[in-house]
């Protein structure tokens, strides 16, 4: 089987385009409780991602889907065992690729279901093992955007499974579980809604960062994050450290696999660069001002 990535090590995780779509995922789940206004802010705050991931789909689908299928009968021969976990917890990341891509719920119910009995086996088999709580978390994910009144039950389940995730591995997946609890506090609702919480937010996302500075989606999202709390000049920073990392980026993570997520990111780099156009601009009028 050919996957679209098989790390040496699982503490290194593998690359996403979840990371990409995440935050436009979360706004479908949780848009039937936002209000028009705010269902419509929220998708316009996600800029031009919408676009792109129709253009990806094209692109890259058939990649995924034949990972999905590569992956889905290497997890059939391979019996829930602890040495053939590994085969569960791939088909269960492979679920979750494809179904951020496919563009029916009724697909995607099937996909993200079948992830998330591949990451029970492999909970049931070694509860300790940081992938199966990670992949059920994005499974359930996908599950709750194929739903209505019942996606808001599905949240707190995802933030349970990202918490025992980041007890087990913090590390994994580039810092996966502290970006992903940022995400997911950053598009909830609050209280008494749901789990929704800016400074639990700001927290993960900053802890992502730190964890992994040199993965260019935990920036992404701390930048895109920042512009949504109106933290322009932070954000600018940020952007400037994203653009000294890109080039250092590219070559580390060069491989095929890398593919989807770097059209993602640079898609995501050029919206940013707009949105924050004006405050470089400032910034290096008010640097003149202080030169002369």
């Amino acid at each position: 089987m050919q996957m679209l990535a098989t790390p040496n090590s699982v503490t290194a995780g593998k690359p996403h385009f979840y990371t990409s779509c995440y935050k436009t995922a979360i706004y479908k789940i949780l848009s039937p409780f936002l209000g028009a206004t705010l269902a419509v802010l929220a998708l316009l705050a996600s800029g031009s991602r919408t676009v792109a991931e129709i253009k990806d789909r094209a692109r890259f689908g058939p990649i995924l889907e034949k990972t999905y299928a590569d992956a889905k009968a290497l997890a059939a021969a391979s019996p829930a065992k602890t040495n053939d976990l590994e085969a569960q917890w791939k088909f269960a990341r492979a679920c979750f690729d494809l179904a951020d891509f496919v563009d029916t719920n009724t697909r995607r119910e099937q996909i993200s279901k079948e992830g998330i009995a591949a990451s029970k086996k492999v909970i049931e088999t070694s509860a300790g093992m940081v992938e199966g709580h990670y992949y059920l978390a994005m499974n359930l994910g996908e599950l709750a955007e194929t739903k209505s009144l019942g996606a808001l039950r599905i949240v707190p389940q995802m933030e349970t499974e990202f918490k025992t995730a980041l007890a087990l591995n913090a590390d994994f997946d580039h810092a996966g579980p502290d970006r992903n609890l940022g995400m997911l506090y950053l598009q909830a609702p609050g209280w008494p809604t749901s789990v929704g919480s800016n400074s639990k937010s700001k927290q993960h996302l900053q802890a992502a960062l730190k964890k992994s500075p040199d993965y260019p989606e935990n920036l992404l999202n701390i930048i895109e994050a920042e512009i949504g709390w109106g933290e322009k000049t932070a954000a600018l920073k940020h952007l400037e450290e994203l653009d000294t990392l890109w080039p250092k980026a590219t070559l580390a993570l060069n491989a095929p696999e890398w593919q989807i997520d770097w059209a993602d990111w640079e898609n995501r780099r050029t919206t940013l660069r707009g949105k924050l156009a004006k405050t470089a601009k400032a910034a290096e009028a008010h640097k003149n001002v202080g030169e002369k």
